[in-house]
């Protein structure tokens, strides 16, 4: 392109060599006698060829941009759309470390325009401090202010014309975690669950046959009750791990969340206050309508509840309080209560099958009601509370269909 930008140049330098030959040639016949005035002239006209030919190999004229288009405009309309379609928050920063450009899950991150990664809303000063000290080329997993797991990358690009710029692209992974590790205790559930009625059964049923013989000992009747009462306990464990690996699958409708919220809260409202816990509902003003299975989510609620109901118990004062709100392209249900709250070093635990802090805890509600949030590809998690434990379920927008499981 730079030699067809060069070839007028080239071309006049052409044939004023050819004239300058021709009129050399000319004074030559006519003139011999002059050959000094002759020489000159070629002196002359070599020396401003030469100097032409020098500009042309220094001095490259640039190709002249070409004017905008209509199909021109529509593309670049077109890859802003496909960027702010994307999940993944992207932010393009100039080597001062200023936003410059974001795509809009950026901006549902920042919580408004920013142009600094300090103010972005969803991010603490350690992970803000990460990510600028974070080479290009680097991978990272980081965590995002409300406990939420964050998936980071570090790039560089360079714009003809423009110093080069850094990208930064952060990605939620906490539905794909909590799928993962779901996944993974389904698993497991199918193998003990099998493993331990087959073990089960028969002892309950030879111990009850044994119990009815005549003529045996008091202690042996003694420890044959013992027997039947400890695997009948433990066929009641082995039931409630069918509940985990039993759950139905999700029917999706369309239905008023708060409407559903309004009703779980009533209905136990009564119940609570007669133990003297005082629950508190806030609502949107307008309808929160979502697609997700109404029956799941009730009983997501419900586990909550009765989770937070558990932690109150014996507090001053015992208060639960219920938040709707919607943000962005997420509904969230907040559950606080004023409970002795959760020890940092139990937070990753809390979901676990079966772990419990409490006396009578079966330790199924918040791993079930995690389980219903991951198969409408929400998010249940505990996150950061001045006082006592907040749980939320952030459930995304849309009318994507909850998944099989």
């Amino acid at each position: 392109m730079d030699s067809l930008a060069a070839y007028p140049r080239v071309s006049a330098i052409g044939w004023r060599l050819v004239i300058a030959g021709a009129a050399v040639w000319g004074a030559i016949q006519l003139r011999p006698s002059h050959h000094i005035a002759t020489i000159t002239l070629l002196v002359i006209i070599a020396s401003l060829a030469l100097a032409d030919l020098c500009v042309t190999m220094v001095r490259r004229d640039p190709i002249p941009a070409r004017p905008a288009t209509a199909g021109d405009a529509h593309e670049a309309d077109q890859l802003r759309a496909l960027l702010d379609a994307v999940a993944t928050a992207l932010f393009v920063l100039d080597a001062h470390g200023r936003i410059v450009r974001c795509n809009r899950a950026a901006r549902r991150m920042s919580g408004a325009m920013v142009s600094r990664l300090a103010d972005v809303a969803a991010l603490d000063p350690a992970t803000i401090s990460i990510l600028q000290a974070l080479p290009v080329g680097a991978r990272r997993l980081v965590r995002a202010k409300d406990g939420r797991n964050l998936l980071v990358w570090c790039g560089s690009f360079t714009v003809p014309g423009a110093a080069p710029q850094r990208l930064l692209s952060l990605q939620w992974v906490a539905g794909e975690l909590d799928a993962v590790e779901i996944e993974a205790w389904h698993a497991m559930t199918r193998v003990l669950t099998h493993e331990m009625m087959n073990a089960l059964a028969p002892i309950v049923s030879l111990t009850e046959s044994l119990a009815a013989l005549p003529d045996h000992s008091s202690q042996t009747a003694r420890a044959l009750a013992t027997i039947e009462r400890r695997a009948t306990h433990l066929l009641g464990f082995v039931e409630r791990y069918r509940l985990l690996g039993d759950l139905p699958q999700p029917v999706p409708v369309a239905f008023d969340l708060s409407a559903l919220v309004a009703d779980v809260a009533q209905s136990t409202k009564s119940l609570l206050e007669d133990t003297g816990i005082r629950l508190s509902l806030s609502l949107p003003a307008e309808p929160v309508r979502i697609t997700a299975d109404p029956e799941l989510l009730e009983r997501a609620l419900v586990n909550l509840l009765r989770n937070a109901a558990e932690a109150v118990r014996g507090q001053q004062p015992p208060r639960i309080a219920i938040e709707l709100t919607t943000e962005a392209a997420e509904t969230v249900l907040r559950i606080r209560d004023t409970g002795p709250g959760i020890p940092p070093d139990r937070i990753d635990e809390i979901f676990v099958p079966f772990f419990t802090t409490k006396e009578s805890g079966s330790g199924i509600g918040l791993s079930l009601s995690r389980q219903i949030a991951a198969a409408h590809h929400a998010t249940l998690m505990a996150v950061p509370s001045d006082e006592g434990a907040c749980f939320e379920l952030r459930i995304p927008a849309g009318d994507s269909e909850p998944s099989a499981h």
